[in-house]
């Protein structure tokens, strides 16, 4: 998976990762990336993209997105999420690591795909806001 975005952001970009497994870690090293791994501080600069490849228990997934987003991701940055599959984990006592799966689901306040959701609507409005309505602004 790592591969495949470092193919998208073409080596340019400075990468945050909030958790890495060592083995890949040490396939991506290179002089072409900069790489800040574990604890963020408020004195961070800034990333252009940060993978979230941590916890998959959807509300720590919430939480990070919460946390990190507006702080320490540049305006138009890549934030990604890995294992987001948890989200749909409806059943009742869904568990992973010893953690209980909480209000997930499709339409679930404590899905992080349901998150995303919302903040899309909410970027989607304020674009739709930009625009002329173009039956009113006919040429």
């Amino acid at each position: 998976m790592h591969h495949y975005f470092l193919t998208l952001i073409n080596g340019k970009a400075p990468l945050c990762t909030i958790q890495c497994l060592k083995s890949i870690c040490k396939n991506l090293l290179s002089s072409r990336f900069q790489f800040k791994i574990g604890v963020l501080h408020l004195g961070d600069a800034p990333f252009d993209i940060i993978i979230d490849d941590g916890s998959h228990v959807p509300w720590h997934q919430i939480f990070t997105l919460e946390s990190i987003f507006h702080t320490w991701l540049k305006p138009g940055g890549l934030y990604i999420i890995d294992d987001l599959e948890t989200s749909y984990w409806d059943a009742p006592r869904a568990r992973i690591y010893g953690y209980d799966i909480l209000d997930a689901g499709i339409g679930k306040r404590g899905s992080a795909v349901e998150k995303l959701k919302g903040m899309v609507d909410v970027l989607s409005r304020k674009v739709r806001r930009c625009r002329l309505d173009p039956y009113r602004h006919r040429m």
